[in-house]
């Protein structure tokens, strides 16, 4: 122990904590120079009464300071001085001891100790009693006590079996110490319920382990707690003890967190490694309860002392708890020392020395929680001044805003007026704007098929049309015709439109398609739908991109063209990526002719060609074409796109309507689909009955 004291201090000689270190290394030489000793101790024949109250010694080895042993104890006691005429016990006043053979003229009497239940022993107490007959005090006794690497005492004391079971003083000091910690505990816990700042939770968890610890110590816990735990009354000392400890260093860490050092930071770190080995040791059989045992006890020497120096550092760094902290560690310290002193014979062993450890630890959880007590005051006077200084700021704020928003204000003012005066300028030019494109519209009406002739040529229709902006890129397109073969058939041909983009852009793309579309009927070679696709598709390349254009132009048109013969209810279909929807009126089945999949315009080669597809319709089947706008809108309750396939659907339910019901019903379908959400495209639909 000398020699790893010594290394302790010589490690650490150089360090910029040298001074705390030194200290600690001498108060550890001087507090634990016991070895700890496996061979077993013969302390034979003892001849000298244990009569009263007298402490037993044989030569200079104090029963009472035998130190941390691990081993076996061999101690023979004679009785002679003991009157063998009245009812006399004996008393073993160490309640910690492993396990004691008790012999007479070689007979084994008792076996006693932590490690057997505690209802086994002969006289419920705390201690070891037993009862002296007259043949033990002829014969004198034995005693055999092993060991466990505890702290070991072996007080013996004689007497009436009252006198040596009263506790009175003993319980007023350990009642009175308990009582402390109790109410240090319950406030510690109470305050940080309320301020919730883990300071007090270490705390009120260093209060709980020391009571622990403490009735552990005194024996009460063996007795009433877990008399039927033997393994638990010997664990919990070491367990508790260093679970004390780590929550104590955890305690000083947040406490002076604000003025650690990396030292003092790199110190708080092997010590909290050091100790949650100890707890996890102290749990364990030997070797590792042993090193518990021990590890623990010099610990608490050696970091109580340094704890010390950390209060005086902080105490001269004017931290505010400081200095009750150092009083507190100081008094504690003082205690151990004269505990340690009195156990060697350097002072003597009496009431004030005996419970010397109590009174220390007492005064350090009195003086600890008044300083936790007045940090609730610090707290409360750091927060008022806080909120002075966050009122005064806020003052200056205040008057910094006020003037910055007088400055605001007047130039919110001059921004304003100028503001109008383009807010102004602009309503003209969007007035004068809007009115040239409403016009456009009346434009583009007018280009539109009139309405008197299709409902002529095609009484059982309807056209839903309804721009994105005011002016569209959808646009519908009738002509009756006939064909230029031999025999020459009529046909009523119908068009429906997407133009690439929409408002005016888009319109004017409705402009040079409307134009095209009339140009077919002139053409001979234009026989057939995909003729009209295909004519369309050479004659935009020719128009938008002649070779004077100053920019070469990729818009195109998205159409469907059909071809009807009223004589014989035959329809002829093309389309450039827009379907055709027919639904059948014996089946009510709609079925979707799939387009060819290439726009009319931008990229597509000039030699591109487009499918024809022939329908035999009957009588009562409709036909739709549409552009993408109306199933391309977002709405409904996830505000999602209606999709094709909802159009499908609805387009099945009002089939058996009117083709003016069936315009209406579309419209309101559209309206509620869409609600508060902006119409995303132009939207037309076109429905024809046969």
């Amino acid at each position: 122990m000398r020699l790893f004291a010594f290394v302790f201090f010589a490690s650490y000689k150089l360090s910029k904590m040298k001074t705390l270190l030194y200290n600690s290394s001498l108060i550890f030489i001087l507090l634990f120079s016991h070895t700890i000793n496996a061979a077993p101790i013969n302390l034979m024949p003892y001849t000298q009464s244990c009569y009263g109250n007298d402490t037993l010694h044989y030569k200079n080895i104090n029963l009472n300071q035998l130190g941390f042993y691990n081993g076996v104890l061999h101690v023979k006691l004679k009785l002679s001085s003991v009157p063998t005429n009245k009812n006399e016990y004996l008393k073993i006043d160490f309640p910690f001891i492993d396990s004691v053979i008790i012999y007479s003229n070689s007979k084994q009497l008792y076996k006693l100790g932590d490690a057997y239940l505690f209802n086994k022993r002969v006289v419920k107490h705390k201690s070891f009693i037993i009862a002296l007959t007259p043949s033990i005090i002829s014969n004198g006794l034995n005693f055999t006590v092993y060991c466990n690497g505890e702290y070991t005492r072996f007080p013996l004391q004689c007497g009436k079996l009252s006198e040596l079971t009263n506790e009175s003083t003993n319980y007023f000091v350990l009642g009175t110490y308990n009582g402390i910690i109790v109410f240090a505990f319950f406030l510690s816990l109470f305050l940080f319920t309320s301020l919730k700042e883990k300071t007090y939770a270490w705390y009120s968890l260093f209060l709980g382990a020391t009571f622990l610890f403490q009735l552990s110590t005194e024996g009460l816990a063996f007795e009433y707690l877990w008399p039927t735990q033997p393994w638990l009354a010997n664990h919990i000392i070491p367990f508790s003890g260093a679970f004390a400890l780590l929550m104590l260093v955890l305690f000083t860490e947040e406490l002076f967190k604000n003025t650690a050092t990396k030292i003092l930071r790199t110190f708080y770190f092997i010590i909290k490694i050091m100790l949650t080995v100890f707890v996890l040791f102290s749990v364990l059989p030997n070797p590792y309860y042993g090193i518990s045992l021990v590890g623990a006890s010099v610990a608490s020497v050696v970091i109580n002392f340094i704890l010390l120096h950390i209060g005086l550092y902080n105490y001269i760094k004017k931290h505010a708890q400081a200095k009750y902290y150092t009083v507190a560690f100081g008094l504690l310290m003082l205690s151990i020392i004269l505990s340690q002193l009195s156990y060697i014979g350097v002072v003597p062993f009496n009431f004030i020395t005996s419970n010397i450890l109590f009174i220390g630890s007492g005064l350090q959880i009195v003086l600890l929680s008044m300083g936790l007590s007045q940090k609730v005051t610090f707290l409360k006077q750091q927060e008022q001044l806080a909120q002075e200084a966050l009122v005064a700021q806020l003052k200056k704020q205040t008057a910094t805003q006020q003037r910055a928003n007088e400055v605001l204000e007047l130039k919110v003012n001059e921004r304003t007026e100028e503001l109008n005066l383009q807010t102004k300028a602009l309503a003209t030019l969007n007035r004068e704007h809007t009115q040239s494109v409403t016009y456009a519209s009346y434009i583009q009406s007018s280009i539109l098929p009139s309405a008197t002739l299709i409902k002529e040529k095609l009484p059982n229709s309807f056209f839903l049309y309804a721009p994105k902006d005011i002016v569209s890129g959808d646009f519908y397109w009738f002509a009756d015709t006939h064909t230029s073969a031999t025999p020459s058939v009529n046909l009523q041909v119908i068009c429906a439109v997407d133009c690439t983009g929409h408002g005016v852009p888009g319109a004017f793309m409705s402009l040079i398609g409307k134009n095209l579309l009339d140009l077919t009927t002139k053409d001979a070679s234009v026989n057939t739908p995909a003729d009209v696709i295909q004519f369309l598709n050479k004659s935009l390349a020719k128009t938008i991109n002649r070779d004077d254009a100053l920019e070469v132009i990729n818009d195109g048109m998205d159409m469907v063209v059909c071809a009807y013969q009223p004589v014989t209810k035959t329809l002829y279909y093309a389309g450039a990526n827009r379907p055709l929807y027919i639904v059948k009126h014996a089946t009510l089945e709609l079925i979707e002719i799939k387009a060819t999949k290439v726009s009319i315009g931008g990229t597509t080669p000039l030699t591109q060609q487009w499918d024809n597809v022939t329908v035999q319709l009957e009588e009562g089947d409709c036909f739709y074409l549409s552009s993408d706008g109306y199933a391309d809108q977002f709405g409904g309750e996830r505000n999602k796109k209606m999709t094709t396939k909802r159009l499908k659907k609805f387009l099945t339910t009002i089939h058996h309507q009117s083709m003016e019901e069936q315009q209406i019903k579309l419209t309101d379908f559209f309206v509620s689909w869409k609600g508060n959400e902006a119409q995303v495209d132009d939207v037309m639909l076109i429905g024809i009955r046969v």
